[in-house]
């Protein structure tokens, strides 16, 4: 069965309406990112530890797929400025996806450590009334 491409007009023996050629050439066109993209869920994605990432490719500390945590974004909204990256925004009931704002505090690294020293040992302490065998 010969048919001809339809862009190039050349015959090919298989099914088709394109070449391999000019089909390849259509499918490096289509813009496949994003809004485009079947897989699309907002721009928004969960991080192996639990953390919400957001799509921001236009954000000076996106990663190299364009994400950053949507934590330190909502510290920055309501800060209106760009955090450093030694600013830390802490989750205060710990739950890393819970970023409404009444639960995130920024901290520095040494304040942010201090708090899950304390909150770890707070959870792990010895009754001190009772004999440890």
């Amino acid at each position: 069965m010969n048919n001809i491409c339809k862009i190039c007009k050349t015959k090919i023996s298989i099914k088709s309406k394109y070449c391999r050629k000019c089909y390849q050439s259509i499918l490096s066109k289509r813009n496949q990112s994003g809004f485009n993209n079947a897989c699309w869920r907002g721009g928004r994605t969960k991080h192996s530890r639990g953390y919400i990432y957001v799509k921001k490719r236009q954000h000076p500390f996106s990663d190299k797929q364009g994400y950053i945590f949507e934590h330190r974004l909502i510290m920055e909204e309501k800060l209106g400025r760009y955090l450093t990256k030694k600013e830390i925004v802490h989750h205060i009931n710990g739950i890393v996806d819970d970023n409404r704002i009444e639960n995130l505090e920024l901290t520095t690294q040494s304040q942010h450590i201090n708090k899950h020293i304390t909150i770890e040992y707070l959870k792990n302490r010895i009754p001190w009334n009772k004999k440890v065998k």
